[in-house]
């Protein structure tokens, strides 16, 4: 049951993070420029929120399929590790794994730039690059994310179906 309490915060949380962006970007502002390139902070944050609620929906749902596959395969699952003070723990120790992965887009996402001319602002915010490398999110940390977000949770939510 606290799995899919977790699922249920993640999957909101994720579609707050991507839907904000949205309204501010079509009801709110004028310009219709992203919410991302306000700040150098909200670049920073709502990237980080994004994927880390999306990876964080798909690993929930990976411990509720395991959790299930545990409980029908061994009888002291349930009794020893199985209990509800041990599946928070499992909880807290994914969050913090998946928050220490993704904790680089804190820090290093976006950056500055003086002298914009297609927005004709004195500085802009270049999210989701870096100014070394401009390619630092997309294609390469997508890759990284896709293997996270997608690929291991399906890997391990198959096998523990297949039994």
């Amino acid at each position: 049951m606290r799995y899919l309490i977790a699922v249920a915060i993640a999957d909101l949380s994720s579609l707050y993070s991507w839907n904000l962006n949205l309204f501010y970007k079509h009801l709110i502002n004028p310009y219709q420029n992203d919410l991302e390139d306000s700040s150098i902070l909200l670049c920073r944050f709502i990237s980080f929120m994004a994927f880390v609620s999306l990876q964080l929906s798909s690993w929930y749902l990976t411990l509720v399929s395991l959790d299930r596959c545990l409980n029908i395969h061994f009888l002291f699952w349930h009794r020893k590790i199985g209990r509800a003070n041990y599946v928070i723990y499992i909880i807290l120790i994914v969050t913090i794994i998946i928050v220490l992965i993704n904790s680089h887009l804190l820090f290093l996402n976006g950056y500055q730039q003086s002298n914009c001319i297609p927005f004709e602002k004195r500085t802009c915010i270049i999210c989701y690059s870096h100014p070394n490398d401009p390619y630092y999110i997309f294609p390469k940390w997508e890759k990284i994310h896709v293997i996270i977000y997608n690929l291991i949770p399906f890997s391990i939510m198959l096998i523990s179906n297949c039994f």
